[in-house]
């Protein structure tokens, strides 16, 4: 064969297979890119999946509460305690009925001046007493600031007629609200996802974002302020938090992700139907739809193997 038409062959040769590789290259550029997008879709649909029975769980819980607070209410009205010490007797006697100690829960009574009440006596002023401003049939919230600096859960319900009680010097106490209040790390074997082998982490938060509880043993968001921590992260598909927040306003629920020290973390928020505080449920990427994941995977690598069994095919056929 002239020396022209092999170095012509040779070219043909050569250009061919460029344009092959070039075209493997951009085919499998756009397929990761199009799985990638249905992997974070199919995860965010699990993460909602899995979240709404540990939410619905979690709603179940604060309205079993809701209800022990109304029930204490109404037990207290067919008390009828005329003093102080009476008061406190009844709370005690209740407490050891519904054996609350067991439970990290108290009975609580607050006052028309906004003091509050447990069975070891008066306790001061409620430092929540925000929350009773509107007068609500019944309270739900999460208080860092009561006896101790421990999380508590306190749900009160509106007494439907006050009830008036003596102090020892004569003078007179108008109880309006009365209800329980409860350790919140009593949640925690609530806050646990099987679905993820327990290697989630869950925020309580307020309505602006503070912490009330971390459900993990190290704190994975600094700071005090969860939302001011989200804004400041690296979002992924096009996504961002002012988004997810106001999706969170609109529906009630809102899921995303997040990078997080280096870490892909997917997380769900809730605000919960009978209580005052939203819930963060964050979980590592790698935890996420895991087989949909591995079977992506092996079908990824059969097709890679596939497309360059036939490239390779197809330069033997053009070189021959």
């Amino acid at each position: 064969m002239p020396y022209n038409n092999r170095k012509r062959m040779a070219w043909s040769i050569g250009g061919s297979m460029a344009l092959l590789l070039v075209c493997l290259i951009a085919f499998f550029g756009f397929y990761r890119h199009y799985m990638d997008d249905i992997l974070y879709k199919e995860r965010l649909n699990q993460m909602e999946e899995v979240t709404k029975q540990l939410f619905s769980g979690l709603n179940d819980v604060v309205e079993s509460r809701l209800l022990e607070a109304r029930a204490e209410g109404k037990a207290l009205r067919r008390g009828a305690p005329d003093t102080l010490d009476e008061l406190y007797a009844f709370m005690q006697e209740q407490s050891r009925i519904g054996e609350m100690e067991e439970r990290q829960a108290h009975p609580i009574a607050v006052d028309s001046t906004g003091k509050y009440y447990m069975e070891s006596g008066p306790c001061g002023l409620l430092r929540d007493v925000g929350y009773l401003e509107d007068n609500p049939e019944q309270v739900n919230y999460v208080s860092n600031t009561m006896t101790t600096k421990e999380s508590n859960m306190v749900c009160l319900y509106r007494l439907d007629e006050p009830i008036t009680v003596h102090n020892a010097n004569g003078g007179a106490v108008n109880i309006i609200y009365y209800g329980i209040m409860q350790r919140m790390e009593q949640m925690n074997k609530y806050l646990d996802c099987d679905a993820y082998d327990n290697n989630n982490v869950v925020y309580i938060i307020d309505n602006d974002g503070l912490k009330l509880l971390n459900s993990g043993k190290t704190e994975l968001i600094q700071g005090y302020n969860v939302y001011s921590a989200l804004l400041n992260m690296d979002y992924l598909h096009g996504n961002s938090f002012d988004q997810t927040l106001e999706k969170l306003k609109s529906t009630g629920s809102a899921y995303s992700n997040v990078v997080l020290n280096g870490v892909e973390y997917y997380y769900g928020l809730k605000k919960l139907d009978y209580a005052e505080w939203t819930v963060l449920f964050l979980v590592p990427s790698e935890y996420v739809a895991t087989n949909t994941v591995r079977l992506v995977n092996i079908v990824t690598w059969i097709m890679l193997i596939f497309a360059l069994v036939m490239a390779g095919v197809t330069v033997a056929v053009i070189f021959i």
